[in-house]
């Protein structure tokens, strides 16, 4: 996936739709019962889940972001 390092601000809103999409694509994999796709799919949609966290670290925000990969209340 992409990276969280360069210059250019990390684009949350493209990421947040990416992991849409594959959740959309991992619950038709359920209905299907495809598990090696599930395996795979739930696999992407953590890694995307932690490359947020870790851009919301490395800009600064003030936003706690849970294991969930969405924000906390505190």
């Amino acid at each position: 996936m992409g990276g969280v390092s360069g210059s250019i601000g990390y684009d949350f809103q493209a990421a947040r739709g990416r992991i849409m999409e594959l959740t959309s694509l991992y619950r038709h994999a359920v209905r299907l019962g495809d598990e090696l796709a599930q395996h795979e799919l739930k696999t992407l949609v953590e890694e995307l889940e932690q490359e947020v966290a870790v851009a919301h670290a490395a800009a600064g925000s003030k936003k706690a972001v849970g294991e969930d990969g969405f924000q906390q209340n505190k």
